[in-house]
Formats: C-alpha cells, sequence, structure tokens
C-alpha cells in the first residue's frame, strides 16, 4: 500500500485555511448583523479557489463553505431581530435616533 496515494490532504491548501477562517470569522462577526458577509463571502471565494482543476475539495474549504453560510444566516437572523426592533419598540427607536444623532454630529461639526 503506498501511502502517499491514500493521504491525499496530507497539507492542507492555504486556500482551504483562509477559507475555513474567514468562515469562522464570519460567525464570529455576526452579532454585528453586517460585518459577517464580506468574511462569509470571501471564505467562499477562498473555498472555490482551493479547488483547482482535476483536484477534489479540501475537507477544511467545505467546512469554510458551511461556517460562511451559518454565519450569513446568523447575521441575516441578528439584522432583521433589530429592524423589528426598532421599528417596534420606542425605547430602541430612542435609543436609534440618539445614536444616530451622535454620529452626525461627529461627523458634520
Amino acid at each position: 500500500m503506498d501511502y502517499k496515494t491514500s493521504n491525499q490532504y496530507q497539507y492542507p491548501d492555504r486556500f482551504a485555511v483562509a477559507s475555513m477562517s474567514f468562515g469562522i470569522t464570519s460567525i464570529v462577526l455576526c452579532c454585528t448583523g453586517v460585518l459577517g458577509f464580506p468574511f462569509a463571502a470571501l471564505a467562499i471565494l477562498f473555498a472555490v479557489l482551493s479547488k483547482r482543476l482535476g483536484r477534489p475539495m479540501h475537507p477544511l474549504a467545505g467546512w469554510g463553505i458551511v461556517s460562511s453560510v451559518v454565519g450569513i444566516l446568523l447575521g441575516v437572523i441578528v439584522l432583521g431581530i433589530t429592524i423589528y426592533l426598532i421599528e417596534t419598540d420606542p425605547t430602541y427607536q430612542k435609543l436609534y435616533l440618539e445614536t444616530y444623532s451622535r454620529y452626525n454630529q461627529l461627523l458634520n461639526p
């Protein structure tokens, strides 16, 4: 038995590792609502780039796609809950307007 042919994933591909890293980052940043989306997109891009012609996709790249999809779904849920709370609860509306006015004062002194 030849060990070189039986273990085709001896060293992980750099794109596969990057895909997994960006996928995990998208999950971590899902609580912000929108910052996880670019990292999830990069994770999917690196997973596609790790699959070269004639080579199967590395398992880390597959997990990178899975984690980026989870990050996107969680980000959409957090964003939806935030918009719902701002639209329905007067306390959150007041907080949003105060925060918006502070940012506006910082940008336009």
